[in-house]
């Protein structure tokens, strides 16, 4: 006889059943069987397992694709880059030009020599008209020669106010006057004792600069047959541009930061004179210094024709008994008609001494440019006195007053400028070295140990 066994687990575990004579009774748990673990990338499901068996294929469980969504916040603006570097121009006394970097690592750039050529002699101008007939002369007398104004100050240690001595080694001499300047008492030296001068040559070629938008200096020769002078490129390099700004939040990146701003640049110009000048194209950028580039003045031209006789005047004697005394502030004026020459004194007041002091980039003077003006126009001698130099007048007028000094290899040069009620005074010396003197031509350059040297060195380049 068969008897049916049905078990209903009620309780996971604890299986115990009874059948007549038989107990049936749970066994120990088995050996858990293998995991699969899912995973989701980009939309596609996929399956891994602990066992090492073979997993289900990946399938592609993403939904349609939702809205777009709104545009995240701007990222910040990035930083402005730094300032490009740019080229400061220097012209010395001899013409010779140079550009220094204002930023270490900045490419060199070539100097050149932009001084023009000597001009050709010129034409003899036209005879001016008779001058007003002098006051009466009271003739000029010569007390003495002396090789130099060591020599004269040496030997003559008790001057009276009006003595006149000849000083240089052959004529025409200069005429050393004792004579009160600025309440003192010193020598002065009244120039050379000769005939009028000659008509003046004409003036010698010179370059225009100019610079185009990319910062392309370049020279324009005033004359044909002028050489060549290279140009070169002023403009610094441009700044590097700014970083770019970080991305907002789900959204655009942010926009580019802005570029660098372009270094400076210096625009020359040249007036009638031929004196050239820098204006920066930026604040704050360093000073240039400025020169007169005009050519060497040409030869003395021919004497023009005799003009027409003048008044008649009292003539004066040299040595003789007739004595010229000259005040203090007057000048010698002499006048040659035919073979008559005309001695007397001119009185325009004392001379003007202004006085300039301070050091760059502040200097001042104890004159204003009108006041050196008024004196100019009055006749009286203006001249500029700073750092151990006298002056002397290059150009005056309402609103300028330019001084310059030259002797052996030093210069120096003083303007005052009027604008408005403000009034600018600048100021500048040094000394020329053979190490200042350059000449470029394709890959030649001089050098030299001495002034001398350098000018012998460089007319043989210029093939004078």
């Amino acid at each position: 006889m068969s008897s049916a066994l049905s078990i209903e687990l009620m309780t996971p575990g604890a299986l115990e059943a009874e059948a007549g004579q038989a107990k049936l009774v749970q066994g120990p748990r088995g050996e858990p069987g293998p995991a699969y673990v899912p995973s989701v990338a980009n939309g596609v499901l996929s399956w891994t397992n602990d066992a090492g068996l073979e997993n289900p294929e990946p399938a592609d469980i993403s939904g349609p694709a939702g809205p777009k969504g709104d545009t995240g916040a701007q990222g910040p603006k990035g930083e402005t880059g730094a300032d490009g570097g740019y080229y400061a121009p220097s012209l010395d006394g001899e013409g010779n030009l140079s550009w220094t970097p204002s930023k270490s690592g900045m490419a060199a750039v070539s100097g050149a020599n932009i001084r023009g050529p000597k001009g050709a002699d010129g034409a003899p101008g036209p005879q001016g008209p008779a001058g007003p007939k002098g006051e009466t002369g009271s003739g000029l007398e010569i007390l003495g020669r002396f090789d130099s104004l060591a020599e004269l100050k040496a030997a003559v240690t008790g001057p009276a106010l009006g003595d006149n001595y000849y000083v240089g080694v052959s004529a025409p001499y200069n005429i050393y006057t004792w004579a009160e300047s600025e309440g003192e008492a010193q020598w002065i030296d009244g120039g050379k004792l000769q005939g009028a001068p000659g008509a003046a040559g004409a003036d010698g070629g010179y370059y225009t600069p100019g610079v185009d938008a990319e910062g392309n200096l370049s020279w324009a020769a005033s004359a044909a047959g002028m050489p060549a002078v290279p140009g070169a490129n002023i403009r610094g390099p441009q700044g590097p541009a700014g970083a770019n700004g970080a991305p907002g939040a789900d959204g655009a990146p942010g926009s580019d930061g802005a570029p660098g701003e372009d270094g400076g640049y210096y625009t020359p110009a040249l007036d009638a004179e031929g004196n050239l000048s820098w204006t920066a194209s930026k604040s704050g950028m360093a000073a240039a210094a400025g020169a007169n580039i005009k050519g060497p003045k040409g030869d003395k031209g021919d004497a023009g024709e005799p003009g027409a006789a003048g008044p008649a005047g009292v003539s004066a004697t040299i040595n003789g008994v007739n004595a010229l005394t000259l005040a203090a502030g007057e000048n010698v004026e002499i006048e040659q008609t035919g073979s008559t020459v005309t001695i007397s004194a001119q009185g325009g007041g004392s001379p003007l001494y202004v006085t300039v002091t301070g050091t760059d980039p502040s200097f001042s003077a104890d004159f204003s440019c009108a006041e050196i003006y008024a004196a100019y126009q009055a006749g009286r001698p203006v001249y500029a006195v700073w750092d151990g130099m006298l002056l002397t007048p290059l150009q005056i007028e309402a609103e300028l007053a330019w001084f310059t000094y030259s002797a052996s290899n030093s210069y120096g040069e003083v303007m005052l400028q009027a604008e408005g009620a403000m009034q600018y005074v600048f100021a500048g010396s040094g000394s020329l070295e053979a190490k200042d003197i350059g000449f470029v031509s394709t890959s030649e350059h001089i050098t030299a140990t001495n002034l001398q040297d350098a000018f012998e060195q460089l007319l043989e380049a210029l093939g004078m």
